[in-house]
């Protein structure tokens, strides 16, 4: 009950993130609104990707995504793994609470797009800048393959990790 709590204001949050010189500045709050955006999920629907299919969430489990969407989640999860090597330095910790730096806009087309702050450009005061650059690059590949595959979310996934046994293969 609490982490459903905790979601529920996760996403509440994501709706009302603040924007400061052209940048967000949040952590798993972050991801979120990137998925709002890009993909153009109000709150409610992006909640209904925390606990979707066998990857999205916290962790994965199992092998086999159910569909393209919990593929999406898959990639990131792997992303993540990959932030955590000694090249890029994430702790476990940065994976979820890390403040990233990026932008969004609306482009003539409508829709809203996301260019993550390269390591280069973060200031040099901000610590760990090349953990920070590729974690939002992780959420933001995240939040355009959720868009590209909006048509594979299937109501049916939703909590599908939860039921004994459907994520083991």
């Amino acid at each position: 009950m609490a982490m459903k709590i905790l979601i529920l204001l996760l996403a509440a949050t994501a709706a009302a993130t603040e924007v400061y010189d052209g940048y967000d500045r949040r952590s798993i709050v972050q991801m979120t609104s990137m998925v709002m955006c890009i993909a153009n999920l109000n709150t409610w629907e992006v909640m209904s990707y925390t606990n979707y299919g066998c990857f999205c969430g916290k962790g994965g489990i199992g092998n086999t995504p159910v569909d393209e969407t919990d593929r999406c989640c898959q990639v990131h999860d792997i992303c993540f793994d990959d932030a955590m090597l000694p090249d890029v330095g994430c702790s476990a910790n940065d994976i979820y609470w890390a403040n990233y730096l990026y932008g969004k806009r609306d482009n003539p087309d409508g829709k809203c797009s996301v260019q993550c702050v390269p390591e280069a450009d973060y200031p040099a005061s901000n610590q760990n800048a090349k953990c920070k650059a590729f974690l939002c690059e992780c959420d933001r590949v995240v939040a355009e393959c959720v868009a590209r595959h909006r048509s594979s979310f299937s109501a049916g996934y939703v909590f599908h990790s939860w039921k004994w046994g459907s994520c083991s293969n």
